[in-house]
């Protein structure tokens, strides 16, 4: 059974990016997390499994196409109901085990709680989910809100997934920085 933490003031890295993820208002942080009833468990990534498979690189490759092939379908099927549960879209400007900035077209404010889903994958199936507090709302020059959520409560699954994100994504910008 999966542990959710209390969030504390722990400190992790931020990294910018753009995701998609989608959200609930909530009347406290003690609503029930739909998200963690509903999720699938994310297999391997495509490194680790083509670093332990002993099969032919030829069979790899199709079980991958295979795998995207099904993830695509499920997550047409799921679309709607995702919608649904969920029905706000955020924007993801940047992204750590402890907060996300993001824009939305939804009226918010700071003091606002929420259940949050943020989508690694087009798919939807590679996914990280916590409740949290709207902490801040700032205005860019062009007029559009900013807002930060600080995760409150998130399985230790679910902070790991997102770590995981960050380190990749921060291996990926050292390569593309020493290629330049």
């Amino acid at each position: 059974m999966e542990r959710a933490m209390e969030s504390k003031n722990a400190e992790y890295a931020e990294i910018a990016t753009y995701l998609r993820g989608r959200f609930r208002p909530l009347n406290g942080p003690d609503d029930q997390a739909y998200a963690q009833l509903n999720t699938v468990q994310a297999g391997p990534s495509q490194e680790e499994f083509l670093a332990a498979s002993p099969l032919p690189d030829a069979v790899n490759k199709f079980l991958l196409q295979l795998d995207a092939k099904v993830d695509a379908l499920l997550a047409a099927m799921c679309t709607s109901s995702m919608e649904q549960d969920f029905p706000h879209t955020m924007e993801i400007h940047s992204i750590s085990a402890s907060k996300l900035h993001f824009t939305t077209s939804a009226p918010l404010a700071p003091g606002d709680w929420l259940e949050s889903i943020v989508f690694f994958r087009q798919s939807g199936f590679d996914t990280a989910s916590g409740i949290g507090k709207v902490t801040a709302r700032k205005v860019d020059k062009d007029g559009t809100p900013f807002f930060e959520l600080s995760f409150t409560r998130i399985h230790e699954e679910e902070r790991e997934k997102i770590i995981r994100f960050v380190f990749k994504e921060e291996r990926r910008l050292l390569r593309e920085t020493r290629l330049e």
